[in-house]
């Protein structure tokens, strides 16, 4: 049986947290003061997925995890993927060039 878009939501916030060595933000989204899907000691990540083959990235919800993520002392990642049935199977992350050289091994 398909899962619910919520489900896949819920299960990409899960993973994302656990990438990050950090937590799922329960109830992000549905009330003011709750920024980012997932947060660490590092990261504030949005997370978003589509059903369809492609979708926009709007600036405003770019430069809303950023200033959230400043506002914590935080690195901010956008996170987004394309589902493939019940499972969300391509997914990347995005982070503001200027930070580029803080992911770099040196």
């Amino acid at each position: 049986m398909p899962r619910t878009n919520r489900q896949k939501s819920i299960q990409q916030e899960e993973a994302a947290a656990k990438m990050i060595g950090g937590r799922r933000r329960r109830g992000s989204g549905a009330a003011p003061g709750l920024p980012g899907d997932a947060y660490g000691e590092r990261f504030l990540l949005e997370a978003k997925f589509t059903n369809a083959q492609s979708f926009s990235v709007k600036l405003g919800d770019l430069t809303k995890i950023e200033t959230a993520a400043f506002t914590a002392g935080k690195i901010p990642l956008f996170r987004f993927g394309f589902a493939d049935g019940d499972q969300i199977a391509n997914e990347w992350i995005a982070f503001p060039a200027y930070l580029f050289p803080l992911f770099l091994i040196k």
